[in-house]
């Protein structure tokens, strides 16, 4: 037992001094460590998933945002200096900024300072709803519909890529007589938050979309199951994601990003634009 405890601390400790501690001069240099680090990312991942949490999780998403915020290529909005605070009524409760919170261990700065610059990124306008409130960086229609991105682009792709990659699930929706964006996806166990969060920060915002399907496609028995007792909608409501596992399915969602990022990140990319 001892001897696994030590071998897993020194697989952290290489992870964590020899990767994340490495630096990076130029352009090129950083695009490489960007691709490195995607790498060692799904490597650890689908061999030893427990070492990415802790003061490793923290600072594999401060330095990947550290290095996506030094390109102009993957800044997706521009850097601005915040001088007062939102004091009009605020819609919802901020799961990402609480979840930062304890992900950097109740250090309030460093939650803040890592917000500020994943701001930054597009990741940020899917992965943090709150993000986008009040905008100035979103097109008036979309301001004045109230429709976020999230339901107008991921929900969009959820079902999209589900019909294809899932059919009976998708089915299973159909005869419900509801959607999979209509449905709110219940609780997923606290290493698996941790570890969607990284995935979409590391992998790109399109493995929100994949994440979704992969959930999907892990429900699928008792998606089918349930649409026979006709209860689909209020086992979705209110019971846990079981036996989930962010890692058993990132293989997968690797090939749903060879086959459909070019469709749904150039979308993404997209919701800044007015609508024609």
């Amino acid at each position: 037992m001892l001897g696994s405890w030590a071998a897993a601390a020194i697989r952290i400790s290489q992870f964590a001094t020899n990767f994340l501690a490495s630096s990076w001069k130029d352009v090129e240099k950083e695009r490489d460590w960007m691709d490195s680090c995607r790498r060692q990312y799904c490597k650890e991942m689908t061999t030893r998933s427990n070492i990415v949490t802790g003061n490793v999780l923290a600072d594999l998403l401060e330095k990947t945002v550290l290095h996506l915020c030094s390109s102009p290529s993957t800044c997706f909005f521009p850097s601005t200096e915040y001088k007062g605070s939102l004091q009009e009524a605020f819609p919802g409760y901020d799961w990402l900024a609480s979840t930062m919170f304890l992900v950097m261990s109740g250090d309030k700065d460093r939650a803040l300072a890592f917000l500020l610059r994943f701001s930054r990124l597009l990741t940020s306008a899917f992965l943090w709803p709150p993000r986008l409130h009040c905008s100035v960086y979103l097109p008036l229609q979309i301001a004045q519909s109230g429709i976020h991105p999230i339901y107008s682009c991921t929900a969009h792709y959820v079902e999209m890529l589900l019909k294809a990659e899932a059919p009976l699930v998708f089915s299973a929706f159909r005869m419900s007589g509801f959607t999979p964006s209509q449905c709110f996806w219940n609780y997923l166990d606290w290493p698996e938050i941790c570890h969607y969060i990284a995935t979409c920060v590391v992998m790109g915002p399109d493995y929100q979309v994949y994440t979704c399907i992969a959930v999907l496609k892990h429900l699928q028995q008792d998606i089918l199951q349930h649409t026979q007792l006709q209860d689909l909608q209020v086992f979705l409501k209110e019971e846990p994601v079981q036996g989930f596992r962010v890692s058993n399915y990132l293989e997968y969602m690797e090939g749903l990003e060879q086959r459909y990022r070019t469709v749904v990140l150039t979308d993404m990319r997209k919701i800044t634009l007015d609508i024609t």
